[in-house]
C-alpha cells in the first residue's frame, strides 16, 4: 500500500510521465513493484532452482567471492532474474549494480512471464502472471554461505531487505536512500577487497552500529500517514486505482 500512494503521488505531480518515467522512478528508489500480464496462460508450478549451491566449506573468501561473482552473472542472464529487479530493496540494487544497463534494460524488454518461473496474482477478481524467483537464488544474489560444523547460523556478503528492516529501521524506510546506499557501497568496497566478510544477521547490526549507519534515525513517515493517504486518495468515488492498469493510470490524472 505505502508503495502504491508514493507512485500515485508522483504521478499526480508529474503529469507528463509515461510508463517508463514511473518505472525510473520505482527502480531508483528500490521500491517493490510487480509487471504483471493478464493472465493468457497457465502459469506452472516454480521449478527447483537451476543455480549452482554456493560451496558450504569453502574457506578461500577471496575465491568464493569470485566464484559468487560468476554465479550471480549467470543468473542474471536469465530472462525470470528481472524478478529480483522488482523486488526492490537491496536485492534489486545488487542485480542493478551486477548486472548493469544491459540487465536493466533486458529485464524491461518482454512484458511477458517466462513460464515456468511464473506465479500468478488475483487483483480484483483478474489473475496476472508475473516472473519470480527462488528462495535459493535470492540466497545465491546475497552471497549465502550456507552453514558448515560447527556454524549453525548462515552468512552472507550482503545483508538482505529483512535484516535491513529488523536490524536498520532508524535507516530504511523500504525506500532506497543516501544512508542505504553509503551502506551498500561500503559492503561493495568490502567485497572487492583483499579482505571479504561474511556476517550472520547478528554480526550485521554489529557492522551497521560500528559504521554510524544506526546513530541517527533518518526523518521518517508513520504507517498511519501512509494509510490516511492512502483513503484520501480512494475517497473519490469510483477512481480506484489499486490493480489500475498504469496505462489507465497514468491516464487517469
Amino acid at each position: 500500500m505505502e508503495v502504491e500512494v508514493r507512485l500515485r503521488y508522483a504521478t499526480l505531480d508529474n503529469p507528463a510521465w509515461t510508463w517508463s518515467d514511473v518505472l525510473q522512478y520505482a527502480m531508483q528508489r528500490c521500491l517493490p513493484f510487480h509487471l504483471m500480464t493478464l493472465n493468457g496462460c497457465i502459469p506452472l508450478p516454480i521449478t527447483p532452482s537451476v543455480a549452482e549451491p554456493l560451496l558450504a566449506d569453502f574457506r578461500d573468501k577471496v575465491e568464493f567471492v569470485r566464484r559468487w561473482k560468476t554465479k550471480v552473472l549467470n543468473l542474471l542472464q536469465s530472462p525470470r532474474s528481472r524478478a529480483f529487479l522488482f523486488m526492490g530493496g537491496i536485492e534489486a540494487r545488487i542485480a542493478i549494480q551486477m548486472g548493469g544497463v544491459e540487465y536493466v534494460q533486458r529485464a524491461l524488454s518482454s512484458p511477458s512471464p517466462t513460464l515456468p518461473h511464473s506465479m500468478s496474482l488475483v487483483v480484483d477478481g483478474q489473475e496476472y502472471a508475473c516472473d519470480t524467483v527462488t528462495s535459493g537464488e535470492i540466497q545465491l544474489l546475497l552471497g549465502t554461505l550456507l552453514p558448515h560444523p560447527p556454524r549453525r547460523v548462515p552468512r552472507s556478503l550482503w545483508p538482505s531487505s529483512y535484516i535491513l528492516k529488523t536490524k536498520l529501521p532508524e535507516s530504511f524506510h523500504e525506500e532506497w536512500n543516501s544512508r542505504c546506499e553509503t551502506l551498500f557501497q561500503r559492503v561493495w568496497r568490502e567485497i572487492n577487497s583483499d579482505r571479504p566478510q561474511l556476517r550472520q544477521i547478528t554480526q550485521w547490526r554489529v557492522y551497521f552500529e560500528f559504521g554510524g549507519f544506526a546513530n541517527e534515525p533518518l526523518p521518517s513517515t508513520d504507517s498511519q500517514m501512509w494509510l490516511d493517504a492512502y483513503k484520501e486518495l480512494t475517497a473519490g468515488g469510483s477512481d480506484q486505482w489499486h490493480g489500475t492498469l498504469l496505462t489507465n493510470l497514468l491516464s487517469s490524472g
